[in-house]
């Protein structure tokens, strides 16, 4: 059981909520398994994404981190993108012009895709 004190829960002013509607046409998320330093921070990573400015790209998130000897001094992470237009079906054009424009922003700074 608990008790409340309303006239501090009536002083309350919360805060602002922001609210951004989802698109109605569906989304495309693409992974892409990227061989990095393994002293190497997801934030490059997140810098090289954000300095391409893709207007699709609604978001990006590590999803997977793979370490092996046969790495070497490297690792595998994993990052899966999610595109999404608000006035339209994606094509698979679209998605992966903005796919190719991220990997050639990745390969210019030594980082490549594992095979």
């Amino acid at each position: 059981c608990a008790e409340i004190d309303m006239d501090q829960f009536s002083a309350y002013s919360g805060t602002a909520v922001s609210y951004a509607e989802p698109s109605k046409f569906p989304g495309v998320e693409y992974d892409l398994s990227l061989l990095v330093g393994n002293d190497q921070p997801y934030a490059d990573i997140r810098a090289i994404v954000e300095a391409e400015n893709c207007p699709l790209l609604q978001s990006y998130r590590p999803v997977d981190e793979y370490r092996d000897e046969s790495l070497g001094d490297k690792r595998s992470m994993t990052v899966r993108f999610t595109f999404v237009a608000y006035d339209r079906t994606l094509s698979g054009e679209e998605v992966q012009a903005q796919v190719d424009a991220l990997t050639a922003r990745f390969t210019a700074a030594g980082i490549t895709l594992k095979a």
